[in-house]
């Protein structure tokens, strides 16, 4: 076995030792939240007013250490997002913070409707005005259990999260003058699966309180909802860079795909759909030299299990919910021939997913090469990946399926299409 298989599988081994506990742990704080949405979900029947809440207060130091020794990460994300929250529902009470929001989000920086909490307060309006406006705040946050708890995000298995305020459809609301009518409505997104969050606004007294009714699609595409949640497209430095595709009209290529199923939630945006790739021979060897071609930003062991975007801007809801079909032309490899005719032909193995940033656990799927070999993926998801199989490049073999021929290759699976070409 490869080295590379063997230290993944060493990792798995390790991820399912821990499943157990972690859910034993998960299980008892859904039991402690489990009332919160009940009361929700009772009082759309029979109440029509609002009521105070208590979040999940500020950790020490200690706790938040013994939470992520513990593996409860959904709890620790929870508590962390809702002192977020907390600090941002405060701070929109203001109109120039409010317009700081807007302005940034408008720039669409990473493909969606969303901003880096830290880049409100590292702007200048965030240095000057901030502080003095969260000293005021009677939900008790102040900037430094703010920072405290967006630094929580960073170092966590060897990568840094950053929280962000994201306004599902925004550009559609702003052009229906929705954008700043009211006081938004606040979610906390933190596990991706779910399709109604609990909803807070401020009272009159400036405290969040929770709404009677769950926060769907519908409302979040009719009303302004600011969904704290974590980015899923910056790196550890809190930077977007567009993904190095080389989507060159040279070579093998995905040329047009059309996602038929969001997988993610409205919570959280468009979909991050992501490929994770890997090159071998049919005997299960890998190829080296100038044999490999394959771009190493697709490689199964990047960080966070990400692998790379398809598309920088993702699929937006309507494309997906439409099933239009997107010209992509992500090239796959420069040169598809080898030199040695023992080891024809090449295979190209790939992992087709939905990214979910953490705290998501971790997916596998194994696509089997021949001889016994085979390619373990191991990347970052809520959902079952949209594809994972195999193509082979050259054509010399007549045993191999006319249908894994990599020119012509269609797939056609019921939440995914695409086609690779030769050109």
């Amino acid at each position: 076995m490869n080295g590379f298989v063997s230290d993944i599988l060493k990792e798995l081994v390790y991820d399912y030792g821990q499943s157990f506990k972690k859910l034993h742990l998960m299980k008892s704080y859904f039991f402690r939240t489990t009332t919160v949405t009940i009361t929700a979900i009772a009082l759309l029947g029979t109440v029509s007013c609002t009521k105070d809440v208590n979040l999940p207060e500020q950790l020490s130091n200690q706790d938040i250490e013994m939470t992520l020794k513990s593996g409860n990460s959904i709890e620790f994300a929870t508590v962390h997002l809702s002192q977020t929250m907390k600090a941002v529902a405060h701070l929109s009470q203001n109109p120039e913070f409010r317009s700081t929001v807007y302005g940034e989000v408008n720039k669409h920086f990473d493909g969606d409707w969303d901003v880096l909490v830290q880049s409100l307060l590292e702007a200048n309006y965030g240095k000057t005005s901030v502080p003095a406006l969260l000293s005021k705040n009677p939900m008790g946050v102040t900037l430094e259990s703010l920072n405290n708890s967006l630094n929580s995000f960073k170092g966590i298995e060897e990568m840094n999260y950053y929280p962000q305020i994201f306004i599902p459809n925004y550009s559609a609301l702003l052009e229906e003058g929705v954008i700043g009518e009211n006081s938004p409505i606040f979610v906390i997104a933190v596990q991706d699966g779910q399709s109604e969050l609990i909803g807070y606004q401020l009272s009159e007294k400036g405290n969040l309180t929770e709404l009677p009714y769950l926060i769907n699609e519908k409302i979040a595409f009719s009303q302004e909802v600011w969904v704290i949640s974590i980015n899923e497209r910056v790196d550890k430095d809190a930077q977007y860079k567009k993904p190095n595709l080389k989507t060159t009209h040279t070579g093998v290529k995905i040329e047009n795909m059309t996602v038929k199923d969001h997988k993610e939630q409205w919570a959280w945006g468009a979909s991050e759909v992501n490929i994770m790739a890997w090159l071998k021979y049919h005997n299960g060897e890998d190829p080296w030299g100038d044999n490999s071609h394959i771009s190493t930003s697709y490689s199964p062991s990047g960080g966070d299990y990400q692998g790379t975007e398809i598309r920088s801007q993702g699929f937006s809801r309507t494309e997906v919910s439409n099933q239009t079909e997107v010209t992509i032309n992500l090239s796959l490899m420069s040169s598809w021939d080898c030199d040695d005719y023992v080891y024809d032909p090449v295979v190209y193995t790939y992992c087709i997913f939905e990214y979910d940033a953490w705290p998501v656990d971790r997916e596998n799927v194994y696509v089997f090469v021949g001889n016994g070999e085979y390619v373990l993926y191991l990347y970052r998801s809520a959902h079952v990946n949209y594809s994972a199989d195999k193509i082979y490049g050259n054509l010399i073999n007549d045993s191999i399926p006319s249908s894994y021929y990599v020119d012509g290759y269609d797939v056609s699976e019921s939440d995914i299409e695409f086609n690779v070409v030769v050109n």
